[in-house]
This record gives C-alpha cells, sequence and structure tokens, in this order.
C-alpha cells in the first residue's frame, strides 16, 4: 500500500470506512488523514454510528484526525 501511494505521487492520503489499524510503516511514510463517523472521544471504534444514534445526544457530527502512530 505504501508502494502504491509513493507511486502516485499523492501528497495526502484521506481515510474514510478504512477500518483498519495501520503500520508504522505507513504512519511514518504516509501523511494521512482520518474521517471518523462520530464524535471523538465519545464513540469510538466499528459502532461508533450505531452508538451515537442510539445515545440520547441532540449533536452528532464528524471527527478529522492526523492518522499517527498513537
Amino acid at each position: 500500500l505504501v508502494k502504491k501511494i509513493k507511486e502516485s505521487g499523492a501528497d495526502l492520503t484521506i481515510l474514510a470506512g478504512f477500518m483498519r489499524i495501520l503500520s508504522p510503516v505507513f504512519t511514518k511514510n504516509i501523511k494521512a488523514i482520518n474521517l471518523h463517523p462520530s464524535l471523538l472521544p465519545l464513540f469510538k471504534g466499528a459502532h461508533a454510528i450505531k452508538e451515537s444514534y442510539e445515545s440520547d445526544m441532540k449533536v452528532a457530527g464528524v471527527s478529522v484526525h492526523w492518522v499517527n502512530e498513537e
């Protein structure tokens, strides 16, 4: 994946719905942001939309963050 992205010449990679934890090889070599379908840290993980919908919160949203080793 890293090789393909580097070959493309992309300045920035945007992840949306990419449900994988990325390796340090990726995070150290590719500048990327992730779109998470909830307001972090309230609803983490694969079921964030469902948990947000079923909560009693009156506000919903998305989080955008840099992809790093953390």
